[in-house]
């Protein structure tokens, strides 16, 4: 029997998406970070994309979970299947786990509870070492500075769960913080103001598509603000509606 071969691995658990790259072949999987179950059985009936194509139009029957929230595991059974399942895609029988290393890249202010539950997810998959780093390192890394120069570099990594920004010199972390609120938050005051302006609910795919089409912090807009239609539910009639929102109100 061939010896199988180890493997490095390195996972960006996050809020929206969840990256995985395998040394030597590169990003292996990129899709939502999401799971549903069947309740009764705890059975796996979808994964990532599709399950996120699930959202909202799920009976009673199934839940669809979410294993990152602000950034960090709140789900961890969601967490570990949907690492197995990215496992199966990449070819589990081909990967000596016991012999191989996995990173898991976390918030720069992650506390040491949340770092040992990440660390804790890569020992139940069953690789030999579990490394956690801070996802400010290893952004700067990946656009090619050199961490080791006695020269700061700022690096913010906007995401959908938090805001991670910090400075990097000489090998380390110097000075970072973490904003546990970012491009959910926004997605829920936007839903929050729709719903109060004109007694509409639209769905989190509709708002994130609000935000995408018209944020902006650009202080006067003039002739060229943009305005977008969205599709939602009439709180009093029930009945179907489309709403006009104009780039002013998102600003």
């Amino acid at each position: 029997m061939a010896k199988l071969n180890a493997i490095k691995m390195a996972v960006d658990f996050g809020t929206q998406n969840t990256l995985v790259y395998v040394s030597g072949h590169g990003v292996l999987y990129n899709e939502k970070s999401v799971v549903t179950f069947e309740k009764h059985t705890d059975a796996v009936v979808a994964v990532g994309n599709l399950a996120n194509e699930m959202r909202g139009r799920t009976h009673d029957k199934l839940s669809v979970n979410f294993p990152i929230q602000m950034s960090v595991i709140s789900d961890t059974r969601a967490a570990i299947t949907l690492l197995n399942s990215v496992l199966d895609k990449v070819g589990r029988d081909s990967f000596d786990l016991n012999s191989s290393t996995i990173m898991i890249y976390c918030p720069s202010e992650a506390t040491d509870l949340e770092k040992d539950s990440l660390k804790d997810i890569g020992m139940q998959l069953g690789f030999k070492e579990v490394f956690i780093e801070e996802e400010i390192k290893a952004g700067v890394i990946g656009l090619g500075r050199d961490i080791y120069k006695s020269q700061g570099t700022f690096f913010i990594d906007l995401g959908a769960g938090s805001i991670d920004l910090g400075v990097i010199s000489l090998g380390e972390v110097v000075v970072s913080e973490s904003i546990r609120f970012a491009g959910d938050y926004f997605d829920t005051l936007i839903i929050k103001h729709i719903q109060s302006k004109f007694d509409v609910l639209i769905g989190e795919l509709s708002a994130r598509k609000v935000k995408i089409a018209l944020a902006t912090l650009k202080p006067d807009l003039g002739a060229n603000a943009k305005t977008i239609k969205v599709a939602g539910r009439n709180l009093s009639s029930g009945l179907p509606v489309e709403v006009e929102i104009n780039q002013a109100e998102i600003r």
